[in-house]
């Protein structure tokens, strides 16, 4: 390529021919680049994915099946339904007509309100039943509410949750509910849900949270009811004549009060969750024939909780029990297996050393026969080698079924004890990769609480083996476990 150096008129008008010939040169070449791109983009037209040659109304399904399964959407562009309007424009009209995706909204109302959002987002649901969850924390609650009476004839679910040192007073909540299944109030009075609560008359599931009282009139569908704080031990017998079609009670029962009864059967409770420093106490008044889920609180007395297995005889699949108060329940472990034969799903809270014997225990095929899935929770270090042990036997019973999943949460305090990461060494990790191998559904999760000079300074830090999730939040997971709000 010439240089356009000063020089005579020849030599320019030289310079400047081979100038034009390159011009042409690359032209032509921009031209067959631009028709092999013409090319390309007619055959890529014609390519089919497989994925969109599917009939929309799967592909719908599929979105809906992306959604969490608790079912409350909390709007973000990194998670369905928003993201799945992010794909391609064929993915974006099929999330956009599919109503169900719009049909729940969970947001925290702080500062101001979201109303073109909330238009936007109930419009697309169309004519679909809702699901509708506020948090108020310090804001004038009233604009939402009568946003919710708005369109109270369309809910299906209703959460609210005031936070308990709100400066405002919530309204009563005065409209009409008829397909309301799911209601959750968390800090707020009788008097300003009794208006909900009356005017539901397929309500189902009722939860109330911060809330001294229970409703004191019939609901004649309500089939699930949790209760906190509190209940005295009569109050619970009331609660259960009042919901005769009750299948899930779950409350803190006070035991200050004396009571004195003979047992009283209750055909139709299918599941029970009891809190409270002597919750489990109430099992020494009732015989639950058909009780399928076991929830018991810390500081249990075993002999009332055994006594009440045999008398009711239930066929128990679900057990989630906390013995970390106490020193010697571990020794009570060979007692309490025996008992729960039926059980498949079983969730401890203990200390190591309770840890090692209920692994011990497990390690028999004939204890728990039909245990599937185990979760336990240790307060400090837990004996590995007893674990695969126990593994290796549960994978492969003598007697029957075999374990198909383990959730280990090891929290580790600064002030118990060493905080350590997993000492699993290559041995063990080698044998539980294994059973991971084999089909054994395995998370091990370490949790080490690092405390600072003061309270606020305390520091949570999370190690998982063999690899951190990437769609469940575990402190979630472990609260909806072990914490009744």
């Amino acid at each position: 390529m010439p240089t356009l150096a000063s020089g005579n008129a020849a030599e320019l008008r030289a310079n400047l021919a081979v100038i034009k010939a390159e011009i042409i040169r690359h032209k032509n070449e921009l031209c067959i680049l631009e028709k092999r791109e013409q090319e390309v983009e007619e055959r890529l037209a014609h390519v089919e994915y497989p994925v969109l040659a599917l009939p929309p109304e799967i592909t719908s399904r599929i979105f809906v099946e992306c959604l969490q399964i608790h079912g409350r959407v909390v709007p973000s562009p990194h998670a369905p339904p928003l993201l799945l309007a992010q794909i391609c424009r064929h993915w974006r009209d099929i999330a956009l007509s599919t109503c169900e995706l719009w049909s729940s909204i969970y947001i925290e109302v702080e500062s101001s309100v979201p109303w073109a959002l909330f238009e936007t987002w109930f419009a697309r649901a169309k004519g679909h039943p809702l699901s509708l969850g506020f948090f108020f924390g310090t804001r004038e609650p009233t604009p939402l509410l009568e946003f919710i009476c708005s369109i109270s004839e369309r809910l299906r679910r209703l959460e609210l949750r005031v936070s308990y040192d709100t400066p405002h007073q919530l309204p009563s909540l005065d409209a009409s509910f008829p397909l309301l299944r799911h209601f959750t109030s968390e800090h707020t009075t009788q008097a300003q849900i009794e208006g909900v609560l009356r005017n539901a008359p397929t309500l189902r599931e009722l939860r109330l949270l911060g809330i001294s009282t229970t409703p004191n009139f019939p609901l004649p569908s309500l089939a699930r009811l949790d209760i906190n704080p509190n209940v005295p031990i009569a109050e619970f017998f009331v609660i259960l004549d009042r919901f005769p079609r009750l299948e899930h009670l779950g409350c803190w029962v006070d035991d200050g009060i004396a009571y004195t009864a003979k047992p009283r059967s209750f055909q139709q409770l299918l599941s029970l969750r009891l809190g409270g420093t002597d919750g489990a106490n109430v099992l020494n008044y009732i015989t639950l024939p058909n009780l399928r889920s076991l929830d018991l609180p810390d500081y249990i007395d075993w002999d009332v909780v055994l006594a009440f297995l045999s008398r009711s005889r239930c066929p128990l699949d679900y057990l989630s029990i906390d013995i970390q108060h106490y020193g010697d329940d571990g020794d009570e472990l060979p007692r309490i297996l025996p008992a729960i034969s039926s059980v498949s799903t079983l969730k401890m809270i203990c200390w190591p050393r309770d840890v090692t014997v209920l692994l011990e225990c497990l390690s028999s095929s004939s204890l728990v026969p039909w245990l599937e899935h185990l979760t336990v929770e240790s307060v400090g270090s837990v004996d590995y080698e007893v674990l695969v042990e126990m593994l290796r036997r549960r994978r492969n019973p003598e007697h029957g079924v075999g374990l198909r999943s383990l959730r280990l949460r090891v929290t580790n305090r600064e002030d118990l004890l060493e905080v350590t990461k997993w000492p699993l060494g290559n041995l063990v990790s080698s044998e539980l990769s294994r059973l991971i191998a084999d089909g054994l559904d395995l998370l091990l999760i370490c949790k080490s609480i690092i405390a600072g000079e003061v309270e606020e300074d305390k520091e949570t830090e999370y190690d998982y083996w063999p690899v951190e999730p990437k769609e469940v939040d575990l402190e979630d997971r472990f609260q909806e476990i072990w914490d009744f709000e």
